[in-house]
């Protein structure tokens, strides 16, 4: 043997031992990356299987290195973004329930449904009979067809009367939304016919009626159940009054809202406000279920048989204010009525106002003076024999 040979021998002997030496750890940045070896030929299948084994761990992360910690964090994130839901996120209804939506929204929908309640609201034509004398008799009062105790003698200061027609034509030209109609018109407008009597004016755009007085059998979410503005007694004014109340209400709710200030005083008129494009119907839904909760309320504390005294409430639309006289019906208990109702009588056109002039806003607000002398009079009279003499 050579010298040629015996090297040759040596280096295939060197190269063995190295493919069976174990492969130190070495940090891969890519798995994709296959370390380079040099094996003979002639290596044995040991070897190659060795180098698979080696190659094979390389590709894949250690046992000891692979927890599932990552995974578990994904899925825990994931169910927190499920459950927490952002608030400017809306999610849209098929069209079928956008439709049956619609449908259940449509405020001659609901207005024909407020009949099925209980009470009963039923909504009468100006032109038909009440057959309720006291709504007639109030209805004459209003017209001043009974010279007492109406405001004949009363005259509304001509600086007022200027402000408001100026603030209801501005609010007419410039196209505003209610909340101006609200502020600028409506409120200056009961604040003027209050001036001088015991009572005050309360904004309640946010406060429904309470859940015990809303009309029952009816899907609360189809309709509105808030007005915008209310009158009622202050105590300050009226502190025997409520003194004598206190002795039959003991949870001090004198009224049929929801909230710890308007649901403590004693309310006898109520106004819904609407833009000059609102809708009609949908402010006569609003009033109405209003009006059932004051009666609600109102039988809930009535002692014996007493007659419910009729109640006022308005309707502006823009410039326009229709008028409406809501009165009380007992249960006859055949099958003609077996539940109480609440008739809302309107619109009255005898009663309406119309326009933005000096003229026709004096007149308005002389109508709204003769309202606010039957709550500060007649009605609380009647409402205290109903509660308190029974």
């Amino acid at each position: 043997m050579d010298d040629d040979q015996r090297e040759a021998i040596l280096e295939w002997v060197k190269n063995i031992e190295l493919v069976r030496r174990p492969t130190p750890p070495c940090p891969v940045t890519d798995t994709r990356a296959v370390p380079m070896t040099t094996t003979p030929p002639s290596s044995s299948w040991e070897g190659l299987n060795l180098q698979k084994r080696t190659l094979g761990e390389m590709a894949s992360p250690p046992a000891a290195d692979s927890p599932k910690r990552p995974r578990v964090q994904r899925d825990s994130d994931s169910r927190s973004s499920v459950l927490r839901l952002r608030d400017d996120i809306s999610l849209a209804g098929s069209v079928s329930t956008s439709a049956s939506r619609q449908r259940s929204l449509d405020p001659s929908r609901v207005k024909a449904n407020l009949s099925r309640t209980s009470p009963s609201i039923v909504y009468i034509n100006e032109l038909v009979d009440p057959g309720n004398e006291a709504a007639k008799g109030l209805l004459s009062l209003l017209l001043g067809e009974n010279e007492e105790g109406t405001s004949s003698s009363w005259v509304p200061p001509e600086e007022l009367i200027a402000k408001i027609s100026a603030a209801s034509c501005q609010c007419a030209t410039e196209i505003r939304s209610e909340g101006s109609w609200v502020i600028k018109v409506a409120c200056p407008l009961l604040e003027l016919a209050i001036e001088g009597l015991p009572l005050e004016c309360w904004s309640v755009q946010t406060e429904a009626v309470d859940v015990k007085y809303q009309p029952r059998y009816t899907a609360r979410d189809t309709y509105n159940r808030k007005i915008d503005l209310v009158v009622g007694l202050p105590e300050k004014d009226w502190t025997t009054y409520y003194n004598q109340l206190d002795a039959y209400i003991p949870d001090h709710q004198f009224s049929h809202i929801a909230h710890s200030h308007t649901g403590a005083r004693v309310l006898g008129f109520g106004c819904e406000v609407k833009a000059p494009d609102g809708n009609l119907i949908e402010a006569e839904v609003q009033l109405g279920v209003w009006m059932s909760g004051l009666f609600s309320w109102m039988l809930q504390h009535r002692r014996g048989a007493t007659p419910l005294p009729p109640v006022v409430g308005c309707i502006s639309m823009g410039a326009n204010w229709e008028f409406y006289i809501v009165y009380h019906v007992e249960a006859t208990h055949d099958s003609h009525q077996s539940t109480p109702q609440v008739c809302i009588w309107g619109p009255l056109s005898d009663l309406c106002g119309r326009g933005h002039s000096q003229r026709a806003v004096c007149t308005l607000a002389t109508r709204l003076r003769r309202v606010m002398q039957y709550v500060c009079g007649d009605f609380t009279e009647q409402l205290l024999k109903v509660i308190v003499d029974g």
